[in-house]
């Protein structure tokens, strides 16, 4: 089951999301980092999520777009399954980035391997803030800004594997569907998901 919560990451801020009946997201607050009451402020949040009936505070993670990377290569139509060393011999072969410093979700479409990436740095740093603060992260997505990458992108809470979103369990468009309807933020905040 998908949260009604998402914490919704940027370079500035962090925005706390609820979803009510019919999949419409309300913004709760926006807070920016390093804020002097940040602590006292996402304490509150917490209050609030919980007589909105979140008591177990299940929450999205979503990260910041501007920090995924998105990359596509052909792997013919015969591909089928792909085992992890094969992904990232793929991935090696046209990333810029360290692949031992990062965690992707992936996807084949039509013999081509679709590739999102993140420094897995920035996953761990967004879980831990969700945890410090009592929340409990149960999925952690981005959106990416490429059109090379046209799903959301769901990466693995262990951010030191890579995501099997191939094999997920979860149906990605149900999360999509889900996800994508958070609100734009209308701050002046060019690192949004968005």
């Amino acid at each position: 089951m998908v949260p009604n919560l998402a914490l919704k990451f940027s370079y500035t801020m962090v925005h706390l999301f609820h979803r009510k009946k019919g999949g419409i997201w309300f913004l709760l607050d926006s807070i920016q980092h390093g804020e002097p009451d940040l602590d006292h402020r996402m304490q509150k949040l917490k209050r609030n999520s919980i007589q909105l009936g979140e008591r177990n505070l299940s929450t999205i993670v979503v990260l910041p777009s501007n920090e995924i990377r998105c990359y596509n290569i052909e792997a013919g139509e015969k591909v089928r399954k792909l085992k992890p060393k094969k992904l990232n011999n793929y991935l090696s072969q046209i990333s810029t980035e360290p692949i031992s410093e990062s965690t992707y979700d992936w996807y084949l479409e039509k013999g081509r391997l679709n590739f999102a990436l993140i420094q897995t740095s920035i996953i761990e740093n967004a879980i831990k803030f969700t945890e410090k603060h009592s929340f409990k992260p149960n999925y952690v997505v981005g959106l990416p800004k490429s059109n090379s990458y046209e799903r959301v992108a769901v990466f693995d809470l262990k951010s030191n594997s890579r995501s099997k979103s191939g094999e997920n369990l979860f149906d990605a468009t149900q999360l999509e569907m889900m996800a994508v309807k958070l609100p734009k933020s209308n701050s002046n905040d060019h690192q949004m998901v968005y």
